[in-house]
């Protein structure tokens, strides 16, 4: 699934909603935490999700980089409809703070998620302040 002369894996760890590769980077020695998301739709299992892994970045203290389907937004203009679900918005707001993420800017497409008239933005990308975005 990965090159193993570029990214060496020491740990995976798994919980219904997220998987983590912990390892380290070859041609830069540099350890760091992988961690891929596909969280829920309820706003209840989210929070749970936001709990696991901030417990998890803490036990294994490295560098974070985390991507997937997050399932919320953070600010109104992030669905088409304008409508923010304001507890999970500012619980993921939370979260992103607590970890100390900083989204990567993407480019392209305003919103990753479209259903007949429904577009929201919900897949993201995340790192710690190491990775120097």
């Amino acid at each position: 699934m990965w090159d193993n002369s570029v990214f060496e894996v020491n740990s995976i760890e798994f919980v219904g909603q997220w998987i983590s590769l912990c390892g380290m980077h070859i041609p830069s020695s540099f350890n760091c935490m992988i961690v891929s998301v596909y969280a829920a739709s309820s706003v209840k299992e989210r929070a749970d999700l936001w709990e696991e892994i901030i417990t998890l970045k803490f036990a294994f203290e490295l560098p974070l980089v985390m991507l997937g389907d997050f399932n919320e937004t953070l600010h109104a203009n992030e669905r088409s409809s304008g409508n923010l679900n304001l507890s999970g918005s500012t619980s993921f707001r939370r979260f992103i703070s607590d970890c100390e993420l900083v989204e990567f800017n993407m480019q392209g497409h305003r919103f990753t998620w479209f259903r007949g008239g429904s577009m929201s933005r919900i897949d993201r990308a995340f790192a710690s302040p190491e990775f120097q975005l």
